[in-house]
């Protein structure tokens, strides 16, 4: 007989669990059956999440090859039931919905980071335990706010002739960022960003240095730095 010692956290509570098996190195499955017995949830709605990994897509996967080990910390997403056989209602569905779409139009507005936006969203939301239980975590959200906010991204362009949509020629507090765009020929343009915080802080130091990023460029661009002592 082999024990593993693991914590469950479920909603804002968080369960110590000892799962007991024949194994030493149990399934997934094992470890959804005694979710549902000790925690009460039943397995077609529990969702297991460990390190953004949904558990429960691979019942006879085992634990070990998801890096679980004794005291392991696990996230589970689900409905308890109780002798009604409650569900979430649909005031909780749409507070879930109006939490996503509010998480997802900030991230198509603003440059500030998606996990940012997801603290500060919970922390001013006002929702019901049962919604607790049941909202996708910062993790569970990423890829589809990551691709509406991609969505929204101009593409690279392909030739130096090209418009820059004004929200990337200012800064946060509407300041100036784009400096100079100025074409030199047909096929060379030079495009320089700065605020002018960081021009003060550019020409108030004695010493600068440079570098350059030059295999994240587009194919189309080069960054060349030259400095010339006066």
């Amino acid at each position: 007989m082999h024990f593993l010692k693991l914590q469950i956290q479920h909603g804002g509570d968080i369960h110590e669990m000892i799962l007991t098996t024949n194994s030493n190195d149990p399934t997934v499955e094992e470890l959804l059956r005694h979710i549902e017995k000790q925690l009460n949830i039943p397995m077609d709605e529990q969702h297991v999440v460990f390190k953004g990994q949904s558990l429960q897509e691979n019942p006879q996967g085992k634990l070990r090859r998801y890096g679980i080990t004794n005291a392991t910390l696990i996230r589970v997403v689900g409905l308890k039931i109780n002798d009604d056989h409650n569900h979430p209602s649909e005031k909780e569905t749409i507070e879930v919905r109006d939490f996503r779409e509010n998480i997802k139009q900030r991230a198509i507005n603003e440059t500030t980071p998606i996990p940012r936006i997801y603290d500060e969203e919970c922390a001013k939301a006002k929702l019901s335990d049962t919604t607790t239980v049941i909202l996708p975590s910062g993790r569970e959200m990423n890829s589809a706010i990551n691709k509406a906010r991609r969505a929204s991204t101009p593409t690279i362009p392909t030739t130096q002739l090209f418009d820059i949509p004004e929200p990337f020629t200012k800064t946060l507090h509407d300041d100036d960022f784009l400096i100079v765009d100025k074409m030199i020929t047909r096929r060379q343009r030079i495009l320089l960003f700065a605020s002018r915080e960081q021009l003060k802080m550019l020409l108030g130091a004695d010493t600068i240095l440079m570098d350059g990023t030059f295999s994240t460029c587009p194919t189309q661009v080069d960054q060349n730095g030259r400095f010339r002592p006066t």
